[in-house]
C-alpha cells in the first residue's frame, strides 16, 4: 500500500509539505492506534493493545480509555453481536 501511496503521490506532483502531510494521513502501519478518540496513544508492538472483549474490533490503550470511550463504542459493538 505505501508503495502505492507514493507512485500517487508522483502521478499527481504532490511535493514537499503537501505530500507529507497525503502520506502521513494515509500510510499502513502495522500499529493500530487507540480507540479512544480522545487518546493519541499507539501500539509500540503488534497487537499490544487489549480488544473489546465483546466484538474484538478495536482496542484500547488503558482499562481507563476503554471505559471513557464505552458509550461511543457501545452501539457499533452491539451491532456487530456477541462472538
Amino acid at each position: 500500500w505505501n508503495d502505492a501511496l507514493e507512485k500517487y503521490c508522483d502521478s499527481v506532483c504532490l511535493t514537499g509539505s503537501r505530500r507529507k502531510a497525503v502520506i502521513d494521513l494515509h500510510k499502513a502501519s502495522p500499529f493500530a492506534p487507540c480507540a479512544n478518540m480522545n487518546c493519541n496513544k499507539v501500539e509500540t508492538k503488534v497487537k499490544q493493545f487489549d480488544r473489546c472483549s465483546r466484538c474484538l474490533a478495536v482496542g484500547y490503550c488503558s482499562p481507563a480509555c476503554q471505559r471513557e470511550d464505552y458509550p461511543s463504542h457501545k452501539e457499533a459493538c452491539s451491532k456487530r453481536g456477541v462472538r
